[in-house]
């Protein structure tokens, strides 16, 4: 019934691609309303008459009915079928890119680090450093699974959060619920 984008982890887990497009339209949305909101740190919004805060207001409520509208062109996507709501935190002692297969994890973690799943996605150094961009404090292990997923291809939770895992051992993030 549903066509499956390829495997990124093991042979017939990766997501439907109506959820896929989904998630692809609505983190484009979240993307872009960030940036007009960001506009803020060049101009004075509330004192600028052509870029005031209504303007930006009105342009990100304009992308929102755009992306409801290619929304409204997709098959309904069935729901995720499972969510990780642990929100990493990074520790602040902990810099520079975290590899897996990287000498301060492989150090921390053990030579296990390099056998975990995300290991296998094509690109995974260029999508384990974005994962970790990601980390803010406030978004949840599959949130951020979506965001990277919208920028790279789809990935799959569980190695996601195996990942994360592999951090915490390390010591380069814990979590809050």
């Amino acid at each position: 019934m549903w066509k499956r984008f390829p495997a990124t982890a093991r042979p017939g887990s990766a997501r439907c691609t109506a959820t896929e497009a989904v998630n692809i339209v609505a983190q484009g949305l979240l993307r872009e309303q960030r940036r007009l909101r960001s506009l803020s740190r060049f101009v004075d919004l509330d004192a600028d008459l052509q870029f005031g805060t209504e303007y930006v207001a009105r342009l990100s409520a304009a992308l929102a009915e755009t992306a409801k509208g290619l929304l409204s062109t997709l098959p309904v996507a069935p729901p995720w079928a499972a969510r990780d709501t642990r929100i990493p935190v990074r520790n602040p002692g902990v810099k520079g890119p975290l590899a897996p297969a990287g000498d301060w994890v492989l150090e921390k973690a053990g030579s296990g680090s390099v056998s975990i799943a995300i290991v296998r996605v094509p690109n995974s150094d260029d999508v384990t450093y974005e994962i970790v961009n990601f980390i803010d404090g406030a978004r949840t292990v599959s949130e951020i699974r979506d965001a990277v997923s919208a920028e790279f291809q789809p990935l799959e939770l569980a190695a996601v959060a195996e990942y994360f895992d592999l951090l915490a051992k390390a010591g380069a993030v814990s979590f809050r619920r």
